[in-house]
């Protein structure tokens, strides 16, 4: 190894401001190499910790606050689903409707009526959640007889609408008035999956058919 002589001699004839510059100048190199080599990328370091952590107390935050939520959302929940078994009573599954339907009927009958039309729509409409299902029904029997039956509609388990009720045709048999009553109903059920999957695809096609279409810029 070549070893490198200094000129101290020379070094020493330089005056003494020339030499504090020097020594300043040296100062400021090694200060700026320490800035820039050292100082600089342990501060971004820092600060990227920092960010890191300012970003990890925000998820702590919000990981609390939803722990503090939790116990209203399971009350939530708790609630929802004592409602939907609720209205599970009042909403059959398909599979039950031609028995509830086969009630309706059943009640004209019972109510001493002479059913001589029951007829259910042919198709079912569905909404959200639900389907109704509709009914074109007419009875003869005395007024009374016909309150009676309404009143038994009424307090059936299932939800059961009726409509456009008409009454006329008075016609005395044996003593009592006999009417002629005609109605439209309705009654609903829950939806099959398959059927909340076909509500589904048609409001996502509803919603494309709609969406306006992008202006064409002129050229």
């Amino acid at each position: 190894m070549i070893a490198v002589k200094l000129p101290w001699e020379k070094l020493e004839k330089i005056k003494r401001p020339y030499k504090f510059a020097i020594f300043l100048g040296t100062v400021v190199v090694f200060l700026a190499a320490g800035f820039f080599l050292i100082y600089q990328p342990k501060q971004q370091e820092i600060q990227t910790a920092r960010d890191d952590i300012s970003a990890l107390e925000t998820k702590i935050s919000q990981h609390r606050k939803k722990a503090r939520e939790l116990p209203a959302i399971k009350e939530r929940l708790k609630a929802v689903s004592m409602q939907f078994e609720f209205a599970k009573r009042f909403l059959p599954e398909k599979k039950e409707v031609p028995q509830l339907l086969r009630a309706i009927s059943d009640n004209g009958s019972q109510s001493g009526l002479a059913v001589t039309l029951f007829q259910p729509d042919p198709k079912d409409q569905l909404k959200d959640f639900y389907a109704e299902i509709g009914f074109q029904m007419k009875v003869e029997g005395p007024y009374p007889n016909i309150a009676n039956f309404l009143y038994k509609i009424g307090r059936m388990d299932r939800i059961v609408n009726v409509d456009d009720l008409r009454i006329g045709s008075p016609t005395k048999i044996e003593g009592d008035m006999v009417l002629s009553a005609s109605c439209s109903g309705k009654t609903f059920r829950f939806l099959t999956e398959q059927e909340q999957k076909q509500v589904e695809e048609a409001k996502k096609a509803a919603t494309k058919r709609v969406r306006p279409k992008p202006k064409k810029t002129e050229e």
